[in-house]
C-alpha cells in the first residue's frame, strides 16, 4: 500500500485466486486493495470469503482439539 503498487499487486493475488480460489490469503489481499482503490463492494465480496474461511479454520481446530 505504501508503495502504490496496486495494479502489480492486484496481478498477483488473481494469479494466486486463479491457482486456489479457495486461497484465504488472496482473497483478503485482494479486499485491501479493493477497499483502499475505493472499490467496496467488490472488497467486501473478498472479505466474506477471507472471513468465512477463518471460521471454518477455528471450527475444524476445535473439532480436532476435541473442543465442541
Amino acid at each position: 500500500r505504501w508503495l502504490g503498487q496496486f495494479d502489480q499487486a492486484k496481478q498477483h493475488y488473481q494469479s494466486a485466486l486463479q491457482l486456489s480460489n479457495g486461497s484465504p490469503g488472496a482473497h483478503r489481499g485482494m479486499a485491501l486493495i479493493l477497499y483502499a482503490q475505493g472499490k467496496d463492494e467488490k472488497g467486501l465480496s473478498h472479505w466474506s470469503v477471507f472471513e468465512k474461511a477463518q471460521g471454518d479454520g477455528e471450527a475444524r481446530v476445535r473439532e480436532l482439539m476435541g473442543d465442541k
